[in-house]
């Protein structure tokens, strides 16, 4: 990777007003040639833009996923919690495995009214392409949280348990969740408050729309406004910054494919795969110590994070003294 022909895209720096609401926003625009890494003050990277591969087969079969992904989203079959949340108004299916709140272990999600739908998508080229594209993106510009995630995914995934095995989307993901978003996706502005904190959440836009016109990321804390094509990938740390995306001209589409992964799944892995009322009777010093180390796990994630300086010099995250020097 060229370092210079990557084009940073730096927060501003805000001024002080009356109203956060009161501050400008600050549009991207696209479509750009190379990967756009964003970056805070201190050159942190938090997030990216990433190009579609240089690859003819990539636009062939992203454009069949979105076909596939036209012709599902017209069944009749969505409950009406997978057609109104907190997210919008539009059809979403989530598949995977991830551990919901209150659960004792991971579990595969219900898939019995979609099976055939899923299917469908997981075996499509397209699907496995972005897949790849996600998970390379966030190794590349975020090797330090892409290593302890993938780490502790990987732990749970080899657990000997008496549950039923945990179904990975594509072999070597390090994401264990997958969301597809059905008909003419229009995002609230929300915050993804299950995820890791300081992991990820990786989006590809599907669709026909006129990018310039609609279909915009917004990243709300961060005041940007980023045009988001057809094809295009972003990563961005989904459960810490409030986004959304604006809606699309009433005869186009815009759908999407994200893959994330719940704080939950971390969490079991460091509790030597239990919850923390487990761990509490496995091995209490350990939970003592897991407990005691969370005032602190805010330095831990900023320290995995890296700069572009880091990445020339192939360093994978940063150390925290560093970062506070």
């Amino acid at each position: 990777m060229d370092f210079s022909t990557s084009p940073l895209i730096r927060i501003p720096v805000l001024k002080s007003a009356s109203s956060p609401d009161a501050l400008p926003l600050f549009q991207t625009r696209c479509p750009c040639r190379q990967p756009r890494p964003i970056v805070d003050q201190s050159g942190l990277i938090i997030g990216c833009i990433v190009t579609p591969p240089d690859n003819p087969s990539y636009g062939r079969d992203a454009q069949e996923l979105l076909d596939i992904f036209v012709e599902e989203s017209e069944s009749d079959a969505f409950s009406s919690g997978e057609l109104r949340h907190k997210r919008g108004d539009f059809p979403a299916v989530n598949f995977g495995w991830t551990l919901p709140n209150g659960f004792q272990h991971p579990i595969n999600l219900s898939d019995s009214r979609h099976r055939a739908k899923i299917s469908r998508i997981c075996q499509s080229p397209g699907f496995r392409q972005i897949s790849g594209v996600q998970n390379g993106a966030f190794a590349f510009w975020n090797p330090g949280v892409y290593d302890y995630q993938k780490t502790r995914v990987e732990q749970v995934l080899a657990e000997k348990s008496d549950r039923p095995p945990l179904r990975r989307t594509t072999p070597k993901t390090a994401f264990p969740t997958t969301a597809c978003n059905f008909r003419r996706v229009c995002c609230c502005p929300h915050r993804d408050t299950q995820n890791c904190l300081f992991g990820w959440c990786a989006i590809t836009a599907l669709g026909k729309f006129d990018h310039r016109h609609g279909g915009h990321l917004i990243l709300w804390e961060l005041k940007l406004v980023i045009e988001f094509p057809h094809g295009y990938t972003i990563l961005i740390p989904s459960a810490t910054i409030t986004h959304l995306n604006t809606p699309v001209a009433d005869a186009e589409i815009r759908m999407s494919m994200t893959q994330y992964c719940a704080g939950g799944v971390l969490r079991y892995a460091d509790n030597l795969c239990s919850t923390d009322r487990g761990l509490r009777h496995k091995n209490k010093a350990l939970y003592e110590q897991n407990q005691a180390d969370r005032d602190e796990r805010w330095r831990m994630s900023l320290g995995l994070l890296s700069t572009i300086d880091d990445l020339k010099k192939g360093r994978r995250g940063r150390s925290v003294a560093a970062i506070f020097q």
